[in-house]
């Protein structure tokens, strides 16, 4: 009974993020990184927004799980593909595919 207890004691103290999905990835087009790009994860109606960094790299801590749709932004293009979140991180390399429509390809 103790260690239930104390277990309960424990994870109720963890913070949040400790215990929230992760998904990250690259950016790139045309074989190169894009910096400083909008990244945008919308689920369950609700956003969680981060930016590209100098190598395309990005992370987004998203509590819920499930289907999400994540949409980049870079000048006036948004693509955007539909991703899964679960408690473990996700990685998600992704290339901007450009067109009269953009898409985003998982390479």
């Amino acid at each position: 009974m103790r260690w239930i207890v104390l277990v309960v004691a424990i994870l109720g103290g963890l913070p949040r993020t400790v215990l929230a999905g992760e998904i990250f990835g690259i950016i790139n087009e045309a074989g190169q990184p894009v910096p400083n790009a909008r990244v945008v994860v919308t689920i369950s109606n609700k956003t969680y927004t981060t930016n590209t960094d100098a190598r395309g790299s990005y992370r987004v801590i998203v509590p819920e799980r499930g289907k999400a749709r994540l949409t980049v932004t870079v000048d006036s293009r948004a693509p955007s593909i539909d991703v899964f979140s679960s408690e473990r991180g996700v990685r998600y390399d992704l290339t901007i595919v450009p067109g009269p429509e953009p898409q985003l390809r998982r390479k």
